[in-house]
């Protein structure tokens, strides 16, 4: 995952890892879990990122999520629900056994309904993701225009990303943010017909 924090030598981005397990649950109760590098590594926002990510993953896979015992393992100190979009794409790709791309990454929350919500630092989080050997990086629809906090200026995130060397996609919503994490388009549910109900 990647993140943004503003240092003492101004704004810089960075990643960090983050590995999701997903396993079958036969207790029948709710059970999401953190596993931390450092006490209290995980805050609470960065909690409640995993508590969206597992529930969305698990409706997105037709699922329950007491169905799964959910397992984040977060590396350094994380806080922030910027993770969470990454989080459940992730999380519904362990839930289908597929795997995740490594040369990709994401920002973005998600919102009740499934949309990817706006975060903050994108710039930042780019080029730290560039210095890690990421090569595509996805955001949040309608976010493509920032404003520069060392300049004031406006910032082309596509412009920007071209200059580090980034593939970048916007991303609205979990199915495309699962399709760019894994290469694979999401397996649509058969709705239930009228008469059936």
């Amino acid at each position: 995952m990647v993140w943004f924090r503003s240092g003492t030598h101004g704004p810089e981005g960075g990643t960090s890892p983050l590995k999701i397990r997903v396993a079958p649950n036969r207790s029948g109760k709710v059970g999401v879990a953190f596993m931390e590098e450092f006490m209290g590594g995980a805050g609470e926002s960065m909690r409640s990122a995993g508590w969206a990510a597992s529930f969305h993953a698990a409706q997105a896979a037709g699922t329950s999520i007491a169905d799964h015992e959910f397992v984040f393992r977060t590396g350094g100190r994380s806080d922030g629900s910027s993770a969470s979009m990454l989080s459940a794409a992730a999380t519904l790709a362990a839930l289908l056994d597929v795997p995740v791309r490594q040369d990709s990454t994401m920002t973005g929350t998600i919102n009740p309904d499934g949309t990817c919500g706006p975060v903050g630092g994108i710039e930042h989080k780019m080029k730290g993701a560039k210095e890690a050997g990421i090569k595509r990086f996805g955001i949040p629809m309608g976010l493509r225009q920032q404003v520069n906090r060392e300049t004031d200026d406006t910032l082309d995130l596509f412009d920007h990303a071209r200059e580090l060397g980034l593939e970048v996609k916007e991303i609205p919503d979990l199915a495309t943010a699962y399709e760019w994490m894994t290469g694979q388009k999401l397996p649509q549910r058969t709705e239930v017909g009228e008469a059936t109900l």
